[in-house]
């Protein structure tokens, strides 16, 4: 279930408000995915933020007609922009909503610490606290200069990874199973994820908030 004051226009205004707020938010670039026909995204509340902010915006518009189909052209399209291999590439689904200062915190937790993680996630999964497995993975903690992570044994499909990382890890993305397989493969293969303690943002979904934020003041007060 959604929380009553859900939007995805919310989430989506409350993402470009964050990365333009940021200092370090104008080295961000925005692609967006638009799976639908060009009227359609013509109507779209989209549209009316193609110039917002200055901010660097692409929208990419393709026929997936599927939740694979999105991924197989997304992975597609992200390799085929030949970034620098330590450029950072996220993989954001459409229903999240950030913190403030997210984008330089990452930035942060990359020059301090990225000898001790692969993949990062802003979202501090509710499940960490309750699901038994979850109570009985071993988590290490790391403290950069602002921010808390830990160490994770899985997040959803929305998540952050240099584009070397993302290279690697390609053909496992393109597979279709499901987040938790993936993460499960990864970790097989040695990849560590961390997340954000307390989340940085959150799957807009009643029952799986990040704990301990006021996320529907802080959707409205950006």
């Amino acid at each position: 279930m959604r929380p009553s004051w859900f939007s995805y226009e919310k989430c989506f205004k409350n993402l470009l408000d964050t990365i333009s707020l940021d200092e370090l938010g104008k080295d961000v670039c925005i692609n967006i995915l638009y799976d639908g026909t060009k009227e359609g995204l013509n109507k779209d509340y989209i549209c009316k933020y193609k110039n917002y902010r200055n901010l660097n915006i692409k929208i990419f518009l393709v026929n997936a007609g599927s939740e694979l189909g999105s991924v197989l052209i997304m992975t597609r399209l992200i390799a085929s922009l030949n970034l620098p291999q330590n450029d950072l590439i996220y993989i954001l689904e459409n229903d999240y909503i950030h913190q403030k200062n997210w984008v330089s915190k990452v930035i942060e937790v990359y020059n301090e610490k990225r000898n001790f993680f692969d993949i990062l996630t802003l979202y501090d999964h509710p499940d960490r606290y309750k699901q038994k497995k979850d109570l009985n993975f071993k988590s290490k903690i790391i403290a950069a200069s602002t921010q808390h992570w830990r160490t994770a044994p899985s997040t959803c499909m929305s998540f952050i990874m240099t584009q070397k990382v993302f290279l690697e890890i390609y053909p496992l993305l393109r597979t279709g199973i499901s987040d938790n397989q993936i993460f499960k493969k990864l970790r097989r293969r040695g990849k560590r994820l961390i997340s954000a303690i307390p989340g940085l943002s959150t799957h807009a979904m009643t029952e799986h908030m990040s704990p301990s934020i006021e996320w529907q003041k802080l959707i409205e007060s950006v």
